[in-house]
């Protein structure tokens, strides 16, 4: 027997109505049609998903006067329970399709009780469901359903309504549809799926059609429901932009790498939506290390390869732009060592939104998906307590991981320090001598139960961290992201921090990039630039702000730095003045009277321009080891770049346009949309052709009043 993908008894396979000989069709049927089983599995997952949210709100109590009057009028109509089951389970579909689609936040239920006024006895209560959007929306966005209308509230003062026959081919409109302006073609994608729902349901419910809508019959307008919904408290760490510092003053820039990335899609999130970003949610170095660069790998046995290449500052041409280029090496799939992996999943009641669990479930699910034999994955769950899903199991034993992650419910505050404790002494119990011992920490941040404070929280990962158990954060949702814990949370515990807004966006990081992602190959990575100050004035490290060290760290091997990932890209730009250029107009500070002046015959370094010092751990080992690089300029114009230097400084432009630096100066969108153009090179999986339209999209949304 043959199947649809829309045939109603996958539903009622899912919800286990078959009968047995039915049953045992569809399953050799799912044995052999891959696309029947994922069929079948997104049901399952929207079933459960809307099971979840309905047994999350509170239960309504009937009087014994509405029992009768419900049990009398229903009398005369009496259904088989299978069509009614069947009809219900269209409707969650439907609403869990909606929300899957970013559109909706949560599901209400409610009943109306008939109205007297109209004075027929035998009138029926309506079944409402409402769907909420999330709260970031800019304007209300409801959806009901009543037994003979469908209408949809697209603000409150001007209602979009739509009344829908069974072939969805009649519409009414009081108002005009959802403008350009409002973030949601999602909405009325998901609008649409939910009304063709119900035609299918009342097709089930013997083919009764939808009638006119009837004015005086409007459901009222529920927007008001959106009132009890969090306000946006998404929080992001104050960064400040670093200014040009005088060679004269201070010669050395000494810092912590950074390999995060969580900046970008964060960034790209807010535009997608229609709005600029908060200027603090913008780093720079994030966004540039966002992208791979063709920097080559090492080939005299270190773990990283250091690359350096000046020409002239896009926006400034009499300044000079320094693009340091780091490239680890990389594993294949055979070469890399054993997994010890512990997912520590946050499940409380601010991950029910289906940009958060739903996705995280899916997220993990691609990584378990690219692990073996060799591997081990542990699973934790914490709401207001926490506890073990799956105890440490084989990592090919992919059902069992991805059948653990499905049966995922959010509920609950967040206790995320306990979740913390215990996802560390999983990772030690199963700890693998000389492989991966990692952490997956995958949550919103918004711990509210036990150690809530930030501080507290980063002294409990910094002293979890001294395990050889790193840490990688995985950040989702919105609304309520607290970015700034997250991201300083991974600074700590010597790991990594993405942002996830798409299973697009969990395949770059999980599975394309699961190398850098999980598998480390240098630990507290620090690096120091001393300015020959007779070939440079003055300098500006862009981004990085937030992993400044002092110069006395450098050499201390007790101090804690960043971690790079085998096969990491990473981007690291300074901005030089030469010194024909008036340094004090650039730093904001007068020339100082009693230091020592460069003479113009001082030719100290011989003609270097700077030399880089990078310090490093192997990753089994405590005492650092030191690489020092002398760096020349050969006067390359920024036409003679590479396509790297040139799209790296594309990206950083766009980063202090968002940011609204001041050293930016007026170089325009267009510019920077050009330059990325011009330099976009070799781009196999479209990141670099993404950013351009993401510059496209922002310059809109800037042009606008």
């Amino acid at each position: 027997m043959s199947y649809e993908m829309n045939d109603p008894g996958l539903t009622a396979y899912v919800l286990g109505e078959l009968e047995d000989t039915e049953r045992a069709d569809l399953e050799t049927a799912v044995e052999n049609d891959p696309n029947l089983r994922n069929a079948i599995e997104e049901i399952r997952e929207m079933t459960e998903l809307m099971r979840a949210g309905l047994a999350a709100e509170p239960t309504s109590q009937l009087s014994e006067e509405q029992h009768r009057h419900i049990e009398q009028t229903a009398k005369p109509r009496r259904m088989n329970p299978a069509i009614w089951t069947s009809i219900a389970a269209l409707l969650l579909m439907a609403m869990g399709f909606a929300m899957k689609n970013q559109v909706f936040e949560s599901v209400k239920l409610t009943a109306e009780e008939p109205s007297s006024s109209r004075g027929d006895s035998r009138s029926k209560p309506k079944a409402r469901a409402i769907l909420v959007p999330p709260p970031e929306r800019p304007v209300s966005h409801v959806l009901t359903v009543t037994e003979s209308e469908a209408v949809f509230a697209g603000d409150a003062t001007e209602p979009y309504l739509e009344n829908v026959s069974d072939d969805n081919s009649h519409i009414k409109s009081s108002a005009s549809p959802v403008t350009e302006a409002d973030p949601s073609d999602r909405i009325a994608e998901g609008k649409e799926k939910f009304v063709r729902a119900v035609g299918l349901a009342r097709f089930y419910n013997k083919k009764k059609p939808m009638p006119d809508l009837d004015p005086s019959a409007v459901v009222e307008d529920q927007s008001h429901v959106l009132a009890d919904q969090p306000s946006n408290t998404e929080d992001y760490d104050l960064v400040v932009e670093a200014g040009f510092t005088a060679v004269t003053d201070d010669p050395l820039a000494t810092f912590s790498i950074d390999v995060d990335t969580a900046s970008y899609a964060n960034t790209r999130r807010y535009i997608n939506q229609g709005s600029l970003p908060p200027i603090d949610a913008v780093r720079i170095e994030e966004l540039i290390n966002y992208f791979d660069y063709a920097d080559p790998e090492p080939v005299d046995g270190r773990p990283f390869a250091v690359n350096v290449e000046l020409a002239d500052a896009p926006w400034a041409s009499d300044h000079r732009l320094m693009r340091v280029g780091i490239k680890a090496h990389s594993f294949d799939d055979e070469n890399r060592p054993a997994c010890n992996l512990v997912f520590l999943v946050d499940v409380s009641g601010s991950m029910k939104s289906p940009n958060k669990l739903p996705l995280l479930v899916k997220s993990l699910g691609l990584l378990a998906e690219n692990l073996g034999a060799k591997d081990r994955v542990t699973i934790l769950v914490y709401a207001g307590a926490s506890g073990i899903v799956l105890p440490a199991t084989r990592g090919d034993n992919v059902h069992a991981i991805n059948g653990a992650l499905r049966e995922l419910l959010a509920s609950g505050s967040t206790n995320g320090a306990a979740g913390i404790r215990q996802a560390y002494a999983e990772a030690k119990r199963s700890f693998i001598k000389g492989g991966v011992n990692r952490v997956v920490l995958a949550t919103d941040g918004d711990f509210n139960v036990g150690i809530a404070d930030r501080g507290s929280l980063l002294r409990l990962i910094e002293e979890e961290a001294k395990s050889d158990v790193y840490l990688t954060v995985l950040g989702f949702g919105m609304g309520n992201l607290k970015d700034g814990t997250l991201e300083q949370l991974a600074a700590r515990g010597n790991g990594n921090y993405a942002y996830i807004d798409s299973l697009e966006e969990a395949q770059k990081v999980l599975v394309e990039e699961a190398g850098g992602t999980l598998v480390s190959v240098a630990k507290d990575v620090k690096i120091q630039v001393e300015f020959n100050p007779q070939e440079v004035a003055s300098y500006r490290l862009i981004g990085y702000e937030n992993r400044k060290l002092a110069h006395k760290d450098f050499n201390d091997d007790s101090k804690d730095a960043g971690d790079v990932g085998a096969g990491h890209s990473l981007t690291v730009l300074y901005e030089l003045v030469p010194p024909r250029v008036d340094v004090a107009s650039k730093t904001g500070v007068d020339r100082l009277k009693y230091q020592h002046a460069v003479e113009p015959n001082d030719r100290s370094g011989d003609g270097e321009l700077l030399t880089i010092k990078l310090r490093y751990k192997e990753v089994d080992e405590a005492v650092s080891k030191l690489i020092e690089i002398p760096v020349r300029d050969i006067g390359n114009s920024l036409a003679d770049a590479s396509d790297d230097l040139r799209f790296a400084a594309a990206v950083a432009a766009f980063g202090m346009r968002l940011r609204k630096s001041e050293y930016i100066a007026d170089y325009p969108l267009e510019g920077i949309l050009e330059l990325a153009q011009e330099s976009t090179g070799f781009d196999p999986n479209g990141y670099r052709s993404g950013f351009l339209d993401l510059v496209e999209k922002a310059r809109k949304l800037m042009q606008k009043p």
